[in-house]
């Protein structure tokens, strides 16, 4: 019969092994599964008419395991905007120290962290294309192309605008170029508190939603299922409303997700994100 501590190290050390990283050289292209996150800042366009664009690519190997690559040998990831300006994905790493294990903590070593690619680049905050490109060692250069996002087009409400605790908002912006994107709502409530045991213990307690949205220019929003949350989360944490004036943000992501399953492994995508803020106050009744 074997000890019980060595065998659940060698079992512990297998697993790791198993689930530790690998080289992107000993992977074929068709196998390797990309994730590609891109976010366009147009929003933010400072006076000169500039945009900015955020790049993050995580790259797996599509096998039972997920391995997580990083790029060897020569490889490396580039991005460009309208096929003029290019930059060079850099290398972030995640998870370093020690993690638990039967017999102890032991180190993590570099097979298990976790590598992604990053990078921003400049844009004149116009419409374009933006391209990541894998470099591979053989010289070949494997393309990943989305359109950028139409901005979001706030048609109503007006920015700062005031709300009462029952109101419904009318949310209407223009319609997106593309007839494939989706929306992301998420909404913030922030209020100033006080505690009922201790009404020195001051500060504000934001709560929040998300939900997923048709594209399609048009959605009420409700104002009390947000406050609703808020009195649940005040009731319960027994505090009590320092006024009856808080802070609301409404955040519009659009996402548009393409597959890269014709070059890479069939889990692979790259998405396109670009958002729109709507900010206000709303007033709480008695």
């Amino acid at each position: 019969m074997y000890p019980i501590k060595p065998l659940l190290l060698l079992v512990f050390s297998l697993f790791l092994l198993g689930c530790g990283n690998k080289e992107s050289v000993d992977v074929k292209t068709k196998d390797i599964q990309v994730k590609a996150f891109v976010t366009d800042f147009s929003y933010l366009i400072d006076e000169q008419g500039s945009g900015l664009i955020e790049v993050n690519v995580t790259l797996r190997e599509d096998d039972y395991l997920d391995s997580v690559l990083y790029l060897v040998g020569g490889e490396y990831l580039s991005a460009s905007y309208n096929g003029s300006t290019s930059v060079t994905l850099i290398e972030e790493t995640r998870n370093k120290g020690v993690i638990p294990s039967p017999v102890g903590l032991l180190p993590v070593s570099d097979a298990m962290n976790h590598f992604s690619y990053n990078a921003q680049i400049a844009t004149d905050g116009g419409t374009g294309d933006l391209t990541i490109t894998l470099h591979r060692q053989d010289g070949s250069q494997i393309p990943m192309t989305i359109g950028l996002l139409k901005p979001i087009e706030l048609i109503s409400p007006e920015l700062g605008s005031e709300y009462t605790e029952y109101q419904d908002i009318e949310l209407k912006w223009a319609d997106s170029f593309w007839l494939d994107t989706t929306l992301g709502l998420k909404s913030f409530l922030s209020c100033s508190r006080y505690s009922l045991e201790n009404t020195n213990s001051r500060g504000d307690v934001e709560v929040s939603s998300i939900i997923e949205l048709p594209d399609d220019g048009y959605h009420l929003f409700s104002v009390s299922d947000l406050v609703t949350i808020s009195r649940n989360k005040f009731e319960a944490e027994n505090y009590g409303y320092e006024n009856n004036e808080c802070s609301l943000n409404i955040w519009l992501e659009r996402n548009r997700r393409v597959s890269l399953a014709e070059t890479f492994s069939k889990k692979s995508f790259l998405i396109m994100s670009q958002g729109k803020q709507i900010y206000g106050t709303v007033k709480l009744s008695n």
